[in-house]
């Protein structure tokens, strides 16, 4: 027994579109709930106001600060920093005597001089006035310049320090020794360096 199915009228007001039944059809078929009694229909307003709450709210742009005279202006302060100056007094210079220095070795012979650990004589200047101050440094400029002494001269500096013929001797033999070491050193790190490769 076969039973066949009266096919569905095809009305406007309540059809079915591709097997999806309308929101008209779904609310004939289901009946009206109790919310869509007073309003079946969202309103346009309604649907706004809706979607407004749901959006997140931005802040106006604001705009940036208008810069004022008194920023321009740099604040000077009250008590301005004044240049520093050193100013000296007096000048006291200390002479020492002559003697045996060990660290004053020369270039070619001879024994090394150079001052003694105390010195023997000492004398004070007052240079508070410009006057005191200008004769001091015209009296010190005019003695300025750096003199060699030769071999036989540091010889005859160090016997009028009571030093004898053997210790002088003794002084020349170390330097010799000294300026080999030196000379030693110098052609190593020559030999070093030449032998390192460039980098650039």
């Amino acid at each position: 027994m076969s039973s066949r199915l009266a096919p569905m009228p095809r009305d406007e007001d309540s059809s079915l579109h591709h097997g999806c039944a309308t929101s008209a059809s779904l609310a004939s078929l289901i009946g009206p709930s109790p919310s869509d009694v007073t309003s079946p229909f969202l309103s346009a307003t309604s649907m706004n106001d809706v979607r407004s709450a749901s959006r997140p709210t931005i802040p106006p742009i604001r705009g940036k600060r208008p810069r004022t005279a008194s920023m321009d202006v740099v604040p000077t302060p009250a008590h301005p920093s004044k240049k520093k100056s050193l100013c000296f007094s007096s000048v006291t210079t200390f002479v020492f005597p002559l003697d045996y220095g060990g660290s004053a070795i020369p270039e070619c012979a001879g024994p090394p001089i150079g001052l003694a650990a105390y010195h023997v004589n000492s004398t004070t200047v007052d240079i508070s006035s410009n006057t005191t101050r200008n004769s001091f440094v015209r009296s010190t400029s005019a003695g300025n310049g750096v003199h060699r002494f030769s071999h036989l001269e540091r010889v005859r500096m160090l016997k009028a320090a009571k030093y004898t013929g053997r210790d002088i001797a003794c002084f020349c033999s170390e330097a010799t020794d000294i300026r080999s070491s030196r000379e030693e050193t110098q052609e190593q790190w020559v030999r070093a360096h030449k032998e390192r490769p460039c980098i650039v």
